[in-house]
């Protein structure tokens, strides 16, 4: 009976050893990115870097026609929310449009109609986003004439 005890004893020792030189302590680390918040998944810990300048909130800044020039009075607004949505201004005439837009790394896209203005207008913008610098600079093509244009915008809230 005493031997049995120890060599069971010794096996559930053996076991138990095994056990803990074969555990798992690998620490991976993943980073996911949404939009322009990188989260970072470190074991069961989620650590969320946002950007300093965040896509979502308001852009202002010039817009010019493709063959013209900038001028002051040329102030061009995007208002960008959470669900994708966005709505972009121009002035002087206040035109506004509405429509949804995407992020994909540093590349923006979204697709305007015209709601006062220039009602009905369809408006393709693209851009590059930058998150340090607080900038979103492209350009914009309306749809189904020959009218494009460029912008330069910064970040105000």
């Amino acid at each position: 009976m005493k031997k049995l005890f120890l060599l069971t004893a010794l096996g559930l020792s053996s076991v138990y050893c095994m056990t803990m030189l074969t555990s798992c302590t690998k620490h991976e680390t993943k980073t996911v990115i949404n939009n322009d918040t990188t989260f970072i998944i470190q074991r069961d810990t989620i650590v969320v870097v946002d950007a300093k300048n965040p896509i979502t909130g308001t852009w202002a800044g010039t817009y010019g026609v493709t063959g013209g020039s900038i001028t002051d009075t040329s102030a061009y607004v995007f208002y960008i929310s959470t669900a994708n949505r966005i709505v972009t201004q121009s002035s002087p005439g206040g035109e506004f449009a509405t429509g949804t837009w995407a992020l994909s790394g540093t590349n923006f896209t979204a697709l305007t109609t015209g709601v006062y203005g220039t009602s009905g207008l369809k408006q393709s913008i693209t851009a590059t986003y930058d998150s340090t610098a607080g900038t979103l600079i492209g350009t914009y093509q309306n749809a189904g004439t020959s009218t494009s244009g460029y912008f330069n915008l910064k970040r105000v809230e």
